[in-house]
């Protein structure tokens, strides 16, 4: 097997003709965001190559059906990958990349303090109750 000396892992995958779709999807994506190699984030990187991030929210239909779907990707995204043990900022930068560009818009307008903006856990909350809005919070 090749090694990853280059930083250069889109090339590797994309030489190989054994690789689903999903994984070049991924390849793109993480070329999007310019992931970079390095020592201390290799692992996380090499999981965002094999296991593609959850799509955008959906604001057609059930928003609340759609918000539900997708933070259980998300959730199982974050221990899938190992990012649930990271950094916060790593997580908020990555929730907020992946959610989509209505729901940015709608984490912009939220009340939320500095503090709570850079915690993950603290986003997705608000952004529950956002999208649902009528139901008792336990």
């Amino acid at each position: 097997m090749e090694s990853y000396e280059n930083g250069n892992i889109c090339s590797l995958i994309e030489s190989s003709d054994k690789l689903p779709e999903t994984q070049l999807k991924s390849c793109e994506w993480s070329q999007k965001i310019n992931l970079t190699l390095d020592p201390g984030l290799s692992d996380i990187k090499d999981m965002y190559l094999q296991i593609p991030p959850p799509e955008p929210v959906n604001f057609r239909g059930n928003i609340e059906e759609n918000w539900r779907y997708f933070k259980s990707h998300w959730r199982n995204f974050s221990i899938a990958t190992g990012l649930d043990n990271k950094e916060d900022k790593l997580k908020v930068a990555t929730l907020l990349s992946i959610i989509g560009k209505e729901a940015y818009n709608i984490f912009e307008h939220l009340d939320l303090s500095d503090e709570q903006r850079n915690n993950s856990d603290e986003i997705i909350n608000a952004l529950t109750q956002h999208f649902t809005p009528n139901k008792l919070k336990t």
